[in-house]
């Protein structure tokens, strides 16, 4: 049984993500031309000529996508602008994205039992609890960062610190909703708890049946890491002045720097698929969709 679901959705999940990069190697074609913005937009036909055959994008694009794999396969991928390997800049990066990553799961887990407190002295008050809710939820990802920003110059706080607490501000409401009942009525606990009471469940499915009850907090919590925390990171630390592997992108979006914007673009959607992957993993543990 075991073989039998982590070879399908193993294979799955790798054609998922061969599909993915080529599609993100697609869009990358619909950017301007990387050779004008490269030899300064200023040359004349012939110069660009020479720079679109230096940087091979005279090639058709299967080429090109072949290339540039062989080329990151063998560590010899490099920017339009410097000679370093991108491998060993996006491991620099990669870095510095991982403290900010870190800063936010921390402050996630710290706002997360905030919200639980708070949540839980109002969860009588059901018209209170819906409003702190709604202010939360309410405030941008692009309204919180400039406050950020402006609180970490004033008082010297670390973008990391103040990055990851706007991160994790509304994953963490999220979490703790989930977590505690704020509709103020009584619900019936799902049949299988029940059913495990009475026949007094012990050891593995006893487990087995608290990793499905907490199913749904895991689901939201790895949604909002992924969709919240993972791809808001760029963001963050473009408006911090962090200097990792989103900002790099971001940046590299606007230089037009092809073989920058693909490694990084590929590497998330990596990070995004192996926590899709441990989802279906644990729903699979779980029995969640039995």
């Amino acid at each position: 049984m075991m073989d039998k679901f982590f070879g399908g959705p193993i294979s799955r999940y790798m054609v998922a993500l061969l599909v993915v990069w080529i599609g993100i190697f697609i869009l990358t074609t619909g950017l301007p031309d990387a050779s004008i913005v490269v030899s300064g937009g200023k040359a004349n036909a012939q110069n660009i000529k020479h720079v679109r055959e230096e940087l091979h994008l005279d090639k058709p694009v299967w080429k090109r996508f072949g290339l540039l794999w062989t080329q990151m396969l063998k560590g010899e991928l490099k920017s339009y602008y410097h000679s370093e390997p991108l491998q060993r800049v996006l491991a620099q990066k990669i870095g510095i994205s991982f403290k900010l990553l870190l800063s936010s799961l921390i402050s996630l887990f710290f706002l997360c039992c905030s919200w639980i407190f708070v949540l839980y002295r109002f969860r009588n008050s059901t018209w209170a609890a819906s409003v702190l809710m709604g202010i939360t939820s309410s405030i941008p990802l692009f309204i919180t960062l400039p406050l950020i920003l402006f609180l970490c110059g004033r008082y010297d706080i670390s973008p990391f610190i103040g990055g990851g607490v706007c991160l994790a501000i509304y994953p963490s409401m999220l979490l703790a909703t989930n977590l505690v009942d704020i509709s103020g009525k009584k619900k019936t606990p799902p049949l299988y708890q029940i059913l495990a009471k009475q026949c007094g469940l012990r050891g593995k499915p006893l487990f087995a049946m608290k990793l499905r009850t907490a199913y749904s907090a895991v689901q939201i919590l790895l949604n909002s890491i992924v969709f919240f925390i993972v791809l808001g990171i760029p963001v963050a630390e473009f408006m911090l002045g962090i200097p990792g592997a989103g900002r790099w992108m971001l940046e590299s979006i606007l230089r037009i720097d092809l073989p920058v914007v693909y490694i990084c673009a590929a590497f998330s959607a990596f990070v995004c698929a192996l926590f899709f992957f441990f989802d279906e993993v644990y729903s699979f543990w779980a029995g969640a969709d039995i």
